[in-house]
């Protein structure tokens, strides 16, 4: 599960959110942070509250970033995978309760985050149902499937190129490129487990205990 699914934030980053947006953008739609290594000028980090105006906030880091927009401050985001790094999960059931806390709240909203599972499913899962279901009429009823196999074969290795790139440029294991589906498939269980939280406490459960309780 940690191989899997947690090395697919340095997909989303890279794919998601343009660095040049991230920059220069004004919008707080293009902002973004990493809870482990945030630098502030002091006069910065009071403008926009510290901590103490996220202390409530599951997803205090993005939260930050977004207020220093919000106030006109510059942010700026760099790659420090060769300098700094950070293991903070070690199970699949520590990847799933960790990112179900947050990832609800990084789409704003249950039907954001319904949304882009249905958008991954289709993009990343699609192809290799595809070629799933193409396999089937054609070997097994012998129906002539227009595109089998070469138009499903090459989008499904076109995510697989695209998972592979990222991970060349963020230094992971681009053998975990192959199993692209697989953490498709394990972030789905990840968003129920999101969804499940806020329909039946109102927020998620971490260590025990429920956070960022809302109405949303």
């Amino acid at each position: 599960g940690e191989r899997l699914v947690v090395p697919l934030m340095a997909m989303v980053v890279h794919a998601y959110l343009p660095i040049l947006a991230v920059h220069h953008s004004a919008t707080t739609l293009f902002a973004a942070a990493n809870g482990q290594c945030i630098a502030f000028r002091r006069a910065a980090y009071d403008a926009v509250g510290g901590h103490e105006a996220v202390r409530d906030n599951v997803l205090e880091d993005v939260t930050l970033a977004r207020l220093a927009k919000a106030r006109g401050l510059r942010l700026r985001m760099a790659e420090g995978n060769h300098l700094i790094g950070c293991r903070m999960y070690r199970s699949w059931t520590e990847v799933r309760d960790g990112y179900a806390k947050n990832i609800l709240k990084g789409y704003g909203s249950a039907a954001g985050l319904i949304a882009s599972t249905l958008f991954h499913w289709i993009v990343f899962l699609g192809p290799w149902i595809g070629l799933l279901l193409g396999a089937v009429g054609v070997i097994a009823q012998g129906i002539n499937v227009p595109g089998w196999p070469w138009w499903p074969l090459g989008l499904a290795l076109w995510g697989i190129a695209l998972r592979a790139l990222t991970a060349v440029h963020s230094r992971q294991r681009i053998v975990d490129a192959l199993f692209l589906p697989i953490s498709v498939v394990l972030m789905t269980r990840i968003a129920f487990q999101s969804l499940w939280w806020q329909w039946r406490y109102g927020g998620p459960v971490w260590k025990g205990r429920i956070v960022g309780k809302s109405t949303d």
